[in-house]
């Protein structure tokens, strides 16, 4: 197997092994790191003989299906080991962020300790006229802007080129900057606990299987 494999075939692959309920092998395409993933793929083609690509396009025959489901259950151990490991790479990225914020909130502490009241209100100015320009533009741009058209009616080269820079501005204001404003204040939401709780299903149904 070409070493590299596409992150799409990989997630193509994740609907069709569901609908054959070979779950774990799923998860594995879906939720591992793109190395492990790619290490299972190549253990499959190994000893089924059966590709990714052909699992994505849903080629497979009933025998092959069959051959992909033992091989679920007899590489158990493997499968869980690679979500495993995901896992705690996600749990090292959120200790990471979230030591970042706490430096972020230490320097805002003793800012806020300071006499002079630009010093001490900096962080709250940016914030808020930050967070009125993004709503303001969003404003904009869905009731105010105006793209350049065509004599056909249609939007011409300069108006798309127009909305393509919108839509990166709205991007960034949305996804970064007004993002970075929420998660500061108000702390962000942990996913890791949501896959803490999927490993643990994939584990009993696992347990369930050998019985």
């Amino acid at each position: 197997m070409a070493i590299g494999l596409a992150a799409a075939v990989l997630a193509a692959a994740v609907r069709p092994l569901a609908q054959k309920g070979i779950d774990l092998v799923g998860s594995v395409f879906n939720g591992a790191t793109e190395a492990g993933a790619e290490k299972i793929a190549a253990e499959i083609e190994k000893r089924t003989g059966i590709k990714v690509q052909d699992i994505a396009d849903d080629r497979l025959t009933a025998d092959e299906w069959a051959q992909l489901k033992d091989f679920e259950l007899q590489n158990q151990e493997l499968l869980l080991n690679e979500l495993q490991e995901a896992e705690g790479r996600d749990i090292d990225r959120v200790r990471l962020l979230n030591e970042d914020r706490s430096d972020a909130r230490a320097l805002q502490k003793a800012a806020m300790a300071q006499d002079d009241w630009l010093t001490r209100n900096f962080i709250h100015i940016y914030a808020i006229l930050l967070t009125a320009f993004t709503f303001a533009f969003v404003a904009w741009a869905a009731f105010g802007a105006r793209f350049d058209i065509g004599a056909d009616g249609t939007l011409s080269a300069a108006g798309q080129a127009q909305i393509r820079t919108v839509d990166t501005v709205l991007g960034f204001l949305l996804g970064v900057s007004l993002s970075a404003i929420i998660q500061f204040f108000f702390g962000s939401s942990k996913g890791s606990s949501d896959k803490s709780r999927m490993l643990e299903d994939l584990i009993r149904t696992a347990q369930v299987r050998e019985r």
